[in-house]
């Protein structure tokens, strides 16, 4: 059976592209397995970063389009699968499997209407790029936006009164020299030639009293150059040229950039994630939804009311092991500005009033991974400002290795996400399962965590770990386990049988479940 594992941006190991990739590993023993994304840069570096085994799965890099024109593309699988947010492809193969993380609502009350419809007027008022062919989707790398260029590429950039200028930098990674052009229409308006490894800066003008899209135009050599093709999960070295900083001094990008990236950074993931109108048609394309959580569960029945399995993440318990306790509490969560925050500023004040109420010897540490955006450094860096003083330690995208380490040495788990939301109202939230508390129970940490979410179906209060809902209790919790280290013990072990039940073995057989029950071949 061919099976294709869509991940429309592979560019972290947040749970979602974990759970995405362990599908494709536990697939990849019996079929064969392609991983369709349009990000080549951060697929191909994250792949090298993982424990899991890809060696029998291709990376299928596909330039970015909408949802809708990838629904042939489809058609050559038995078995598609689609890890996504928001982003709803027709499924034309003969089996079909959604993952859902957390669904958005189908049915809106008045005043959700109204703010889809804001952000649908925004969306079309402020949007500066309006379409591209031949390009995949931006990435982020050593700070700078880049995207990758196929051999003709093409941006339609907003009309503009006004002349505009636009700023961008090529580079050159191939091994032979290559030649670009950058056109609007058929007029030239540069043309390099670029050495291997070069980097040309450009700034172009573009006229004013423009009333239909510019067509910018990205033509690579003499000859067209194909799209990447597959290539096997791995570090590769990828030979497009490419695009990085393109910015255009368009009166909207200005209003946008002021708007989102400045002055109200947490509203530009809602503005970027708008769900399309009448999606529900696009989810009934597929045979079956994959469910990750009984949380998740809930609310597919009652946003969607349709039927789901419960697919609970895979998690490399094996990878985990307890050692030698330190002094340590121990936090495991992205640093990003989003509706799914991991309140690291909230678990920083926390303890830092345990520290000033007489906690000595103690540390607490933040790990987790950050995107080179902006916006999200500097979430980071307001993290870092909070903790200066007190024995607080960030850890920003920490190697594997030396992660499981941090937990092994660990003896308590912190998990925050959720506080201070509103469950019926903006259940999205919440955590909705909890990959990083069961890796702390493997490695004989014990949690104490937030009553809310997923958590609630990982954690047994007062048996494998202890859940709270005011700071209050997190706090008194978290003394109770210094002081009484035979109960922490304890508590500890039972935590660590416990966290066999997300292994690998359990999330195989629910897959296997889950397609014999639909007819695809197991």
């Amino acid at each position: 059976m061919r099976v294709g594992v869509y991940i429309r941006q592979l560019t972290t190991l947040g749970g979602g592209n974990r759970y995405a990739l362990a599908a494709a590993e536990h697939l990849s023993h019996h079929h064969q397995v392609d991983i369709l994304t349009h990000t080549p840069l951060g697929a191909s570096a994250i792949t090298s970063r993982l424990t899991l085994d890809m060696s029998r799965v291709k990376l299928r890099f596909v330039p970015a389009q909408p949802a809708a024109q990838l629904a042939p593309l489809t058609q050559e699988y038995d078995l598609f699968v689609n890890a996504l947010h928001n982003y709803y492809v027709p499924c034309q193969a003969r089996h079909g499997a959604l993952i859902i993380f957390f669904p958005p609502q189908s049915r809106l009350d008045t005043a959700a209407r109204i703010r889809r419809t804001i952000a649908k007027m925004l969306n079309g008022w402020l949007a500066v790029e309006l379409a591209s062919t031949g390009m995949y989707e931006p990435e982020y790398e050593h700070g700078r936006t880049v995207r990758l260029l196929t051999g003709c590429a093409e941006m339609q950039i907003a009309p503009s009164l006004r002349p505009i200028q636009a700023t961008f930098d090529l580079s050159n990674p191939s091994s032979r020299e290559q030649t670009i052009e950058v056109s609007l229409g058929d007029r030239s308006l540069q043309k390099v030639s670029l050495p291997p490894d070069a980097v040309h800066s450009c700034q172009i003008d573009l006229p004013g009293w423009q009333v239909t899209p510019y067509r910018l135009q990205f033509g690579i050599g003499s000859e067209q150059t194909p799209p990447l093709e597959s290539v096997s999960a791995g570090p590769q070295r990828l030979p497009h040229m490419r695009l990085a900083d393109f910015r255009v001094n368009h009166p909207r990008a200005l209003i946008y950039r002021q708007l989102f990236e400045r002055l109200l950074p947490g509203w530009r993931d809602r503005l970027l994630h708008v769900p399309p109108e009448r999606f529900l048609g696009q989810v009934d394309t597929y045979d079956t939804i994959w469910a990750i959580s009984l949380f998740t569960q809930r609310w597919i029945d009652a946003y969607w009311n349709r039927p789901s399995e419960l697919v609970y993440p895979m998690v490399e318990v094996e990878a985990f092991r307890p050692a030698a306790k330190r002094q340590a509490i121990l936090s495991v969560g992205r640093f990003f500005v989003a509706a799914h925050n991991k309140k690291h500023l909230l678990m920083i004040q926390a303890f830092k009033e345990m520290v000033d109420g007489g906690l000595a010897d103690w540390t607490l540490h933040l790990a987790g991974g950050v995107v080179d955006d902006p916006i999200h450094r500097r979430y980071l860096e307001s993290v870092r400002e909070a903790a200066q003083g007190y024995p607080i330690q960030i850890h920003a995208n920490l190697p594997f290795t030396e992660l499981v380490d941090l937990y092994a040495q660990s003896a308590i788990y912190w998990h925050a996400a959720g506080f201070g939301e509103d469950e019926e109202r903006e259940p999205i939230k919440l955590e909705h399962f909890g990959v990083t508390t069961v890796e702390a129970m493997a490695s004989g940490c014990v949690p104490v965590v937030i009553r809310k979410g997923g958590q609630t179906e990982i954690i047994e209060h007062g048996r494998t770990g202890f859940l709270w809902t005011r700071v209050e209790e997190l706090k008194e919790y978290t003394l109770r386990l210094i002081q009484n280290e035979p109960l922490r013990q304890e508590m500890a072990g039972n935590a660590l049988i416990d966290s066999k039940r997300f292994d690998r073995t359990h999330f195989g057989a629910a897959i296997d479940r889950s397609l014999q029950r639909i007819g695809a071949e197991v």
